[in-house]
């Protein structure tokens, strides 16, 4: 019975994958050379708004974050694999909506903090060149998504096994009168629970941005870095706001499929074997991830 309770949540990940591959490859490949066209207009634009910035041109800061905003909210729909972290996260850890906006929040501000803590240790506190903090990076994204890797083997198992907390409520009898208070339910998240959403927001997070690098050492050239620090923190909220979209799809993606079979004997299997597949694809991209900075040369992006 459990085994055909996976069903649902693998059939949610094909039908996915298939409308994906289902797009044309010409027109797919086209869409994605627009964004990255764009997003080198849009660091074109910054570099121009900083030395504007720089000559004196006050107004130029907002011609800056408008930039960086619009260039994170580019940068997150483009290829990459950090959103497609978290919204399998939301699907294995059936989270809500709230907490869905909290990781992406968290892993959001986490990385625009990630990127000003990298160059200003190593460029100006340590006078380190562009390739040292390209490096330094790098091993940061290697750390970052082998814990990825790790967390979603691990949760994956501990959904398999009965390990997780998630539990399904099944409809009560009205002559009970069930009472939530008294039996001691509690509908906030347990602390394990927690301690997967801030390592699943910390181990995106944590990865700094190339975009906000690059602007952010430009900026030191241009003896501007606080405006390039205001520019990371406005890319960091762009990137949000896109995967705050895709969070929020797959939480009412997991409502809809988990509704059709809430009112029987094989939800909590449905339920466990939802979380078996989310956890194993945040491994799975992690490893995508992990792979994809292994490979990179030292000093590149």
């Amino acid at each position: 019975m459990a085994n055909r309770a996976l069903w649902p949540g693998l059939g949610a990940v094909a039908a996915l994958a298939l409308l994906w591959l289902a797009l044309p490859a010409g027109l797919l490949g086209e869409f994605v050379d627009w964004m990255m066209r764009a997003q080198r207009a849009y660091l074109a634009e910054m570099r121009a708004a900083v030395r504007a910035l720089k000559a004196g041109d006050a107004m130029a800061i907002t011609t800056l974050l408008a930039g960086a905003f619009t260039y994170g909210v580019l940068h997150a729909a483009g290829p990459g694999h950090g959103k497609a972290v978290i919204a399998s996260y939301v699907l294995a850890d059936r989270a809500t909506l709230r907490r869905g906006l909290i990781v992406t929040a968290l892993s959001s501000t986490a990385q625009a903090i990630s990127a000003v803590a990298l160059v200003g240790v190593m460029a100006v506190i340590l006078g380190l060149g562009r390739a040292q903090v390209e490096s330094g990076a790098r091993m940061i994204e290697i750390g970052a998504t082998a814990l990825l890797v790790a967390l979603g083997l691990i949760q994956a198992f501990r959904a398999a096994t009965g390990g997780g907390h998630h539990h399904v409520h099944h409809q009560h009898d009205a002559d009970l009168h069930h009472d939530h208070a008294a039996c001691g339910h509690s509908h906030a998240p347990p602390a394990a629970d927690k301690r997967s959403m801030l390592a699943v927001a910390l181990s995106v997070g944590i990865r700094p941005c190339t975009g906000a690098i690059v602007l952010l050492l430009f900026c030191l050239i241009q003896g501007t870095f606080m405006a390039g620090v205001a520019g990371t923190f406005a890319m960091a909220a762009g990137t949000g706001i896109t995967v705050a979209v895709l969070a929020a799809g797959a939480v009412f993606g997991h409502r809809l499929i988990g509704g059709v079979v809430a009112a029987t004997d094989r939800a909590a299997a449905f339920q466990r074997g939802l979380a078996v597949v989310g956890w194993l694809a945040v491994a799975g991209f992690g490893g995508l991830l992990l792979a994809a900075a292994w490979e990179r040369p030292s000093g590149l992006f």
